[in-house]
């Protein structure tokens, strides 16, 4: 999955409209997601407008919306209903953007128990020991509550978790087209070719392989 930030301009309004054109350009599954403040981004709409937002993407035509813990279950309850009535699949996510949390089997268990399709828990460690312990805890949740996941340590120390997927089945990976928009994001080119290598499937040279949602899985 490519992660490209929006264009200079770009009103948040017209974006469920701009999803069929971007579909068609990038001929990709797309995950549509805003990214809040108290999920380490920019986005500052209140809860009536992100639970609109959502419900407005999901009948644009997205094929997967990005939904975020930190918004409360009422909020977000109408849009992860419409979104399993018409096929979209739900990424529940929860991101630290300055350490690795303590309770990362709960925040796994809690986006689990909203009905997430897939378990995304992002988080900024600051040892090895942190990425151990969240590969550690994404693989006891998969297990546990048999969802998907997809465990991410951002910056440097993180790359294993961009790249290799594979190993806990994790259905999509992020690579960045020009800035990205999270610490540790590797060049969508570079990402293609190291997954390549890892999956077995040839020498990857163009951005096909690394946008693709199952780019992280060898399956």
């Amino acid at each position: 999955m490519a992660s490209r930030r929006p264009r200079p301009g770009m009103e948040l309004a017209s974006a469920p409209d701009r999803l069929p054109a971007l579909r068609a350009e990038c001929r990709l599954p797309v995950l549509a997601t805003y990214r809040s403040g108290l999920e380490g981004g920019p986005g500052e709409i209140d809860d009536d407008a992100y639970g609109d937002l959502l419900t407005a993407l999901v009948t644009a035509g997205a094929d997967a919306i990005d939904v975020e813990l930190t918004r409360g279950e009422e909020v977000v309850l109408a849009p992860v209903w419409l979104a399993r009535e018409n096929g979209v699949s739900v990424v529940g996510s929860s991101h630290d953007f300055t350490g690795t949390p303590d309770d990362l089997d709960v925040r796994f268990a809690e986006v689990a128990r909203r009905g997430s399709d897939v378990l995304k828990i992002a988080v900024t460690p600051s040892s090895d020991t942190d990425v151990l312990r969240l590969l550690s805890s994404a693989v006891r949740a998969r297990h546990e509550h048999g969802r998907s996941v997809l465990p991410v340590a951002m910056g440097p120390l993180g790359a294993l978790t961009r790249v290799g997927g594979g190993l806990w089945r994790a259905p999509l990976t992020f690579a960045r087209v020009g800035e990205g928009s999270a610490p540790g994001q590797l060049d969508v080119a570079d990402a293609a070719r190291v997954l390549a290598v890892l999956t077995g499937t040839g020498q990857g040279t163009g951005t096909d392989d690394a946008e693709r949602p199952d780019a992280g899985d060898p399956r």
